[in-house]
């Protein structure tokens, strides 16, 4: 039976095989895929509502999960975009108190820098008038030394001259009795001129004032040399130019009132007093050269040669 079966379908297929080839010739039989046949409309059931309503809660549930999404990510958006401009807000903060600390600090720089440059110039201006003031009296020092020496030595041209008229006299007078009893007068009234007898004592009084005139001129000659020499010296040249007796003497008596009015001059020519601070700074200058006026002049030239040689800032120090 079994075999019969197999028999029967291969001749069902062969059949089949058959007919298609034959549809195949006669052009009614296409390779493509055949039409899906249309089912008839049947009414719907409980299942067919229950199956539209679970696919429109599908569609309700992807659209509500991608807004929630949507939504969230907006939130994280803003919630970082908030810290970002908090930190902002921070760094910016910090920023404007940096500059306000640094546009703060450059103001007391230039306040500070201000006032150490007036205190320079007061130093600077103190030095000078020391300094001037030392050369001053140095100088006055040297021209009373070489106005004496010149009071010196004319006393003693003029005494050496008086005594040379003096012997020359004593020595005309002492021979002129000899030469009146030997020969004629020393005078001779004739020719009503004045003729001297002795021509020898004349011509040697002569030579001896013209010697001494020759040796006066020579004197001012070196002594105004000698001026021009030591106006062209420097300080410390012309000091150590000057005898030990002078600088041994002490100091040149000077007038504390004067020498105030002079500096009190000089400070409002050269400075002008802004404020109560600079007034104070004259002041303490004005004191502290009150004081020193009693110091020695040997002592006032080694603290200026000292402060010559000291830093700003430790001068700085000293007159703050």
């Amino acid at each position: 039976d079994g075999k019969d079966d197999i028999a029967e379908r291969a001749k069902q297929e062969a059949d089949i095989q058959q007919r298609v080839a034959h549809l195949k010739k006669a052009g009614l039989w296409s390779l493509k895929k055949l039409t899906r046949v249309t089912e008839p409309p049947r009414p719907k059931t409980h299942r067919d509502y229950l199956l539209e309503e679970m696919q429109w809660l599908a569609g309700d549930f992807a659209q509500e999960r991608r807004w929630k999404r949507a939504l969230a990510k907006k939130l994280a958006r803003t919630v970082v975009r908030f810290h970002e401009e908090q930190k902002q807000k921070e760094e910016r903060a910090k920023k404007e108190e940096l500059s306000k600390l640094r546009r703060i600090a450059a103001n007391i720089a230039k306040e500070v820098k201000y006032f150490w440059t007036n205190i320079e110039k007061v130093v600077q201006f103190k030095q000078q008038s020391l300094a001037e003031e030392k050369r001053k009296k140095a100088l006055d020092k040297q021209l009373n030394y070489i106005v004496d020496q010149t009071e010196k030595y004319s006393d003693w041209l003029s005494r050496g001259l008086n005594n040379s008229i003096a012997t020359s006299h004593t020595g005309s007078l002492s021979s002129s009795p000899a030469r009146t009893e030997a020969g004629p007068s020393m005078y001779s009234f004739e020719d009503g001129d004045f003729e001297p007898t002795d021509e020898s004592d004349d011509e040697e009084t002569i030579a001896q004032a013209e010697r001494e005139e020759a040796a006066s001129r020579e004197a001012r000659r070196r002594e105004i040399e000698l001026l021009r020499r030591e106006g062209e010296l420097s300080l410390e040249e012309l000091l150590h130019s000057l005898p030990p007796e002078m600088l041994a003497e002490g100091d040149v008596d000077v007038d504390e009132d004067t020498e105030d009015d002079s500096v009190k001059e000089v400070y409002d020519d050269e400075f002008d007093a802004e404020d109560e601070d600079d007034e104070d700074v004259e002041e303490t200058i004005e004191e502290q050269e009150g004081v020193e006026g009693t110091a020695s002049y040997q002592q006032e030239l080694d603290e200026l040669a000292r402060e010559g040689e000291m830093p700003l800032e430790d001068l700085y120090k000293m007159y703050a």
